[in-house]
């Protein structure tokens, strides 16, 4: 719920707000093993530019993908990044 609302945030405020709530969230940690954690803040760093740490963020939701589709999925945000 904490993710969908922080995502949610930043869609309608920009990726700054984005980032700050996804940072915010309460037990993090546990956050670190959903794929789609790293995922939402590989998306706010690439829209904000931050190319080499939205990287980062998209490959360890690659790491963590549990289905082929995800990583391929992933796999695909991490090439974005080289653009």
């Amino acid at each position: 719920m904490a993710l969908n609302r922080a995502i949610a945030i930043g869609q309608r405020d920009g990726p700054e707000s984005g980032l700050t709530q996804l940072q915010t969230i309460p037990d993090c940690e546990r956050l670190a093993k959903y794929p789609f954690y790293h995922a939402a803040l590989g998306e706010f760093e690439l829209q904000l530019g931050h190319h080499q740490l939205a990287r980062e963020h998209f490959s360890a939701a690659f790491r963590v993908g549990r289905t082929a589709s995800e990583r391929q999925f992933f796999g695909w945000r991490i090439d974005a990044c080289s653009n």
